[in-house]
């Protein structure tokens, strides 16, 4: 949490959306991230690296805010594709 520590700020807005990130990274990304890697059976090693990357993937983001004020999303449409 230092990192994200150096991101406080006393703008309301600021502080809630960095506590949405985290609570985001903390518990639905790892979630996420567990039953992907349970489903391919790696391992418990494989669990833990996979819990400290989700915890990570969205640092940017919150540096971004902090810079800008807002968010930036993907668009799901123009980027990503399922077939």
């Amino acid at each position: 949490m230092d990192y994200i520590d150096q991101f406080s700020s006393p703008e309301t807005f600021v502080k809630e959306n960095v506590n949405l990130k985290i609570k985001h990274m903390a518990g639905r990304i790892c979630e996420n991230i567990l039953l992907l890697v349970r489903a391919k059976k790696t391992g418990e090693d494989g669990c833990r690296f996979a819990k400290a990357v989700a915890q990570f993937h969205d640092l940017g983001r919150i540096e971004h805010l902090k810079n800008t004020g807002r968010l930036r999303t993907l668009n799901l449409k123009t980027t990503l594709y399922l077939e």
